[in-house]
């Protein structure tokens, strides 16, 4: 574990020990609030693939604040206060403890722009998808918050171009939620891209 690997691991406990007692704080109301378009879009998004498992790269500690309760859903995150939950998995999404093909949907929120090395973490989600799967990647243009672990800029464009390169249709590029007034060009947007190709 690298340094930096191991000082986020370490903030994100203290941080998720606070909020596991009791989930209706006033910051679990808030991220209700805050990710109400995003559940919106995704129950849409993920309807035109009803039949598919879907995995959740990144989930953190409020997943279930935008994602549907009535699909299966897998759980991934590498700081361990998921493991208790329904189908949680505790890893590092650069090698993912799953089959080529395993999943309908991958989706990773708020992630892409954090890590070190996204193209290693693509690849494996890439991986794991099935030919014909949806891959939605959702995240922040501007960095929002002093102190931000973001390691560079989510650019829509440049990280759609570099989807559509690895075999994928991209279907749409949509801004969930305008923060243009804190931030200049700060837009949540999400890429929803389908996996055409089999070679990976």
């Amino acid at each position: 574990m690298t340094e930096r690997e191991s000082i986020l691991q370490n903030s994100w406990k203290n941080f998720s020990d606070r909020q596991q007692g009791d989930r209706k704080t006033d910051r679990y109301v808030l991220q209700q609030d805050s990710n109400r378009p995003v559940r919106f879009f995704l129950a849409k998004e993920f309807n035109s693939h009803p039949n598919g498992k879907i995995l959740d790269v990144g989930s953190g500690l409020y997943s279930e604040t935008y994602l549907p309760k009535e699909r299966d859903i897998h759980l991934l995150d590498w700081i361990p206060h998921i493991v208790n939950m329904k189908n949680s998995h505790v890893c590092n999404a650069k090698s993912l403890p799953f089959e080529d093909k395993a999943f309908g949907i991958v989706l990773s929120k708020e992630v892409y722009g954090c890590l070190l090395n996204p193209e290693e973490c693509l690849d494996e989600m890439i991986r794991v998808l099935e030919p014909d799967g949806l891959l939605v990647l959702i995240d922040w243009e501007a960095n929002l918050k002093e102190g931000d672990i973001r390691v560079k800029i989510f650019d829509s464009k440049k990280v759609a171009d570099q989807i559509k390169s690895k075999g994928f249709e991209i279907i749409k590029s949509v801004r969930l939620i305008d923060r243009t007034e804190i931030e200049e060009n700060a837009y949540l947007t999400a890429i929803v891209a389908r996996k055409k190709t089999e070679n990976f």
